[in-house]
């Protein structure tokens, strides 16, 4: 079988979302596609990148402060790259009620790269096809504004949530759901949500338009308790 990025035969199986996100318990029916070595164990580093984003986001469920205490803080204790990394720009954000929060820039280069190669293998699993097209990554839980400023994007991220996407059927709702809009042949789009709380979209493109990240200006940040 090939390997559902590109044509080079597949020797493992890679999981979707990666085994990292998922506490114990909750690793049942797991999504897994056909995987070439190059393009499973070259991205381990950007799994646990991301999911340490992700896991200690405000609004998450219990799931991601339980991964949050545990496997992430492992990850750091293990890797002060790791470390470095996500807290790279590091900064107090004021919250509503007029609590803080900390705010770490986003590496959006690495963390695009994680989610194409995501939204592949979610519509090779999906279709059992390689994906052609190329994918626009839209944040809705990424700020790009400054602290107490409104947020450009704001709008683009509401018409966006506001497509009749329908929910493909998964295990393990409560760490991982995702959802599928089709407009046309050639444009469509998935909505991923990774512990209840934490929003990623990815939307369809020719290969021939060029990507623009809508969330790639101003220094975007996460807030994380």
């Amino acid at each position: 079988m090939k390997c559902y990025m590109c044509n080079n035969e597949s020797v493992s199986v890679e999981h979707v979302p990666p085994e990292c996100f998922f506490p114990v318990g909750h690793k049942l029916n797991l999504i897994t596609v056909p995987s070439c070595s190059d393009h499973n164990l070259r991205k381990s580093k950007d799994d646990e990148y991301v999911r340490s984003i992700i896991a200690p986001a405000l609004g998450n469920n219990k799931f991601g402060l339980q991964m949050t205490a545990t496997k992430v803080d492992r990850s750091f204790t293990h890797s002060r790259g790791l470390l470095a990394a996500v807290f790279q720009g590091v900064r107090v954000s004021k919250l509503p009620d007029g609590g803080e929060t900390g705010g770490v820039t986003v590496d959006l280069d690495r963390w695009d790269n994680f989610f194409r190669h995501f939204a592949n293998a979610l519509y090779w699993h999906d279709f059992r096809i390689m994906h052609t097209q190329s994918w626009e990554i839209v944040n809705p839980n990424l700020r790009v504004a400054e602290p107490g400023k409104p947020d450009p994007y704001d709008e683009v991220n509401k018409i966006l949530l506001s497509f009749s996407f329908q929910q493909v059927q998964t295990s393990n709702l409560e760490i991982f759901q995702y959802f599928f809009f089709r407009h046309s042949d050639e444009s469509y789009a998935y909505k991923f949500q990774f512990y209840e709380g934490f929003t990623v979209c990815a939307l369809s493109k020719p290969t021939s338009v060029p990507v623009h990240n809508t969330a790639n200006h101003g220094g975007p940040v996460i807030d994380n308790e």
